[in-house]
Order: C-alpha cells, then structure tokens, then sequence
C-alpha cells in the first residue's frame, strides 16, 4: 500500500510540476493559451504517473546507475511520444518535426534529471541536519540523573 501511495503522490506532484510550466510559459506569450481542457489536462496527469511509474527502476539496485537512468530515459522517451504524438498534441509528420520533440525533450530530460537530483539530495541533507538536532536534543534531555543516593546497599 505504501508503494502505491508513493506512486500516486509523486505522480500528483510531477503533473502539478508539469501543469506550472505549461501555464509559466503561456503566460509568456497569450494570456489564452494557458488555458487547457480536462483531456490536455488528463493527457498530462498520465504523463506525471508514467513518469511516477519510470521512477521504480531507480530501486533496482542489481543494475548500475548509468543503466538506471538509461532505463529510466528510455521509458519516459517512449511514453512522451505515445501519449503525447498519439494524441495529437505534438504534430509528427515529418521525421524532422519528431527528431526535434526527441531533441527537445532530451534537454528538458537533462534539465529536469539535473534539478531533481540536486534538490534530493539538498533535502537530503538538510533531514539529515535536523535528524542530528533531534537526536542531540533528545540525548541531552535524556541524560542520566545527577540523583545520587544518600544509603548505598553495597551488601
């Protein structure tokens, strides 16, 4: 249960993640193309849980990382095109026009890959300062007691 928890709390987040930028960069241009309706927005919300999904091959620790993230890139690669080119949002009617969506979504690949990995491990590190704060704080109000009797039963 845990897992699949785990899953769709990720995959909320990257469709929220997802749905921020469509909305930042229609803002750029017209105000109006930042609006979508409920199948771009479903279109989007099962792109956030294929990539929720993607994310379970970063636990198989047997295969080295490089081959996790190729894995990793090779899956979300496949799923962007199905969902995205299949469902008309992304014209592919030249080879042209979808090397260009593998190009570009390749450097958002890069992008995303490289500010996830390091906003991880900053959270990281910072549970891993509050940890020590909260064990220093409990071993200091857990010391020993300074009670000293005044009979000792030495028998």
């Amino acid at each position: 249960m845990k897992t699949i928890e785990n899953i769709l709390l990720k995959a909320c987040g990257y469709t929220l993640l997802i749905l921020t930028f469509f909305y930042l960069f229609g803002l750029i241009g017209d105000v109006g193309a930042a609006l979508i309706g409920f199948t771009t927005f479903m279109t989007i919300a099962l792109f956030g849980l294929l990539i929720s999904l993607a994310e379970l091959a970063f636990q198989i620790k047997r295969i080295h990382i490089v081959f996790r993230v190729l894995i990793h890139y090779i899956v979300l690669l496949a799923a962007f095109n199905v969902v995205f080119i299949s469902s008309g949002n992304i014209s592919a009617k030249t080879a042209g026009e979808i090397f260009s969506a593998i190009v570009i979504f390749t450097v958002l690949y890069a992008i995303m890959f490289g500010l996830v990995y390091i906003i991880r491990r900053s959270i990281a590190k910072s549970d891993k300062f509050i940890d020590n704060k909260k064990e220093k704080i409990n071993a200091e109000n857990h010391k020993k007691s300074e009670y000293k009797p005044l009979y000792r039963s030495d028998d």
